[in-house]
């Protein structure tokens, strides 16, 4: 196979590719559209794993919340971040 039949081909299953996504995000849209206009909200996600040490505060409030800690909105990241250093 020469290699421009490979580059064909590969951008072929490229553009596949992009239709399956485009497809699929759209049809998230359409469902959180209905959704929200049904006026139901979609569930969060509940992180089970901590966040990597530099991630964001509102992830780490996330993750700490989840794990039933009680968060201040005047802490920041690392205080935060301090509660999981505390008990291990």
């Amino acid at each position: 196979m020469s290699d421009e039949t490979e580059v064909d081909q590969t951008e072929a299953e490229l553009e596949r590719t992009r239709k399956v996504v485009a497809a699929a995000m759209a049809e998230q849209v359409a469902t959180n559209d209905a959704a929200a206009s049904a006026g139901v909200t979609p569930p969060e996600v509940v992180p089970t794993e901590a966040p990597k040490g530099n991630a964001s505060r509102d992830e780490w409030a996330a993750y700490a919340t989840a794990q039933g800690h009680d968060i201040d909105d005047e802490w920041g990241r690392d205080d935060i971040r301090d509660l999981f250093a505390e008990e291990n």
